[in-house]
């Protein structure tokens, strides 16, 4: 699972695991919920979200975004 700062709104993702197309993918498919700031760095990138008016709760955005970009990563990269 990702390692995250829910409180703080930020994601840390290992390129390893998570794809950088994939979360460029999500990042636009989310778009409508939040806006995105994406700093990678030594093989990490480094989510900030910021929720959009009347997206769903803070938690909640980060979660289901962070379940999209995994799925998204395991089907294009991860399985054989």
């Amino acid at each position: 699972m990702a390692t995250s700062s829910l409180s703080e709104g930020n994601a840390v993702l290992h390129h390893t695991f998570y794809n950088e197309d994939c979360l460029k993918a999500a990042c636009e498919a989310y778009r409508k919920f939040a806006a995105f700031s994406v700093e990678r760095r030594d093989g990490y990138s480094t989510i900030a979200m910021t929720p959009a008016p009347g997206a769903p709760d803070p938690a909640t955005l980060r979660r289901e975004f962070l379940n999209y970009v995994l799925d998204l990563s395991i089907k294009t990269y991860l399985l054989p």
